[in-house]
């Protein structure tokens, strides 16, 4: 599967340089978590998946993206405790 920056179309910010790393939103209650998948949904017909290069990950971070390996494991609920 192919990964492309969340960022690459930003101007603005500069160009993408480094690896891309997979990245997650830390709350599903914010436009960050809608638009990041929103961006996954339409990707997916492409054989693409977003992400963000290494010189962007510090405005990744500001805008509450984490990335996928640094996110913390989803909570269980006391039904799923075994």
């Amino acid at each position: 599967m192919t990964e492309m920056c969340i960022y690459q179309g930003n101007r603005g910010l500069g160009a993408c340089a480094g690896r891309i790393s997979k990245v997650r939103v830390a709350s599903k209650r914010t436009a960050a978590w809608k638009g990041l998948n929103d961006l996954t949904e339409r990707l997916k017909t492409a054989g693409e998946e977003p992400g963000v290069c290494k010189a962007h990950e510090k405005r990744a971070e500001e805008n509450g993206y984490v990335l996928a390996s640094d996110a913390p494991a989803p909570r269980k609920s006391a039904k799923q405790k075994g």
